[in-house]
């Protein structure tokens, strides 16, 4: 699975090559997928079969995902807000030390690094800043 090394590696033309060998691979199965039904029905039900297949796969998806938010609401957001808190400083323990910081940058809360968009203007600059990546 190329898509999940990405994230390792440390080029962005490595990471952007491995992206790509992901999402081909996928796009290959989903095209093995689709053409399917015409090898395995016959030709006059081949639409009813292929239009059967992608409304139930339609509602199964939306089912799926009512379903994961009402997981997450009920019992894992906490956890993942709490393990934003937790992994920043262990990720980057420079970031949450108090003591002068590299030009105007001021310190982010967890809050701030798990959700870039609390913490308002400038802040994706400030998470490189903090992170070492600028």
């Amino acid at each position: 699975m190329p898509g999940i090394p990405a994230a390792g590696v440390h080029s962005a033309y490595a990471a952007l090559a491995l992206i790509c060998v992901a999402l081909w691979g996928y796009a290959s199965w989903s095209t093995m997928g689709l053409t399917l039904p015409s090898d395995l029905f016959p030709q006059d039900v081949v639409a009813t079969v292929t239009g059967l297949s992608g409304l139930a796969a339609g509602l199964v998806g939306a089912v799926f995902t009512m379903a994961v938010g009402m997981l997450v609401d009920r019992f894992f957001l906490r956890a993942c807000i709490s393990g934003c808190g937790i992994a920043t400083p262990l990720r980057n323990p420079h970031a949450s030390v108090p003591g002068p910081r590299p030009g105007n940058a001021r310190h982010l809360s967890s809050r701030e690094l798990c959700f870039p968009s609390f913490a308002g203007k400038g802040a994706l600059v400030q998470i490189a800043r903090s992170s070492g990546l600028e």
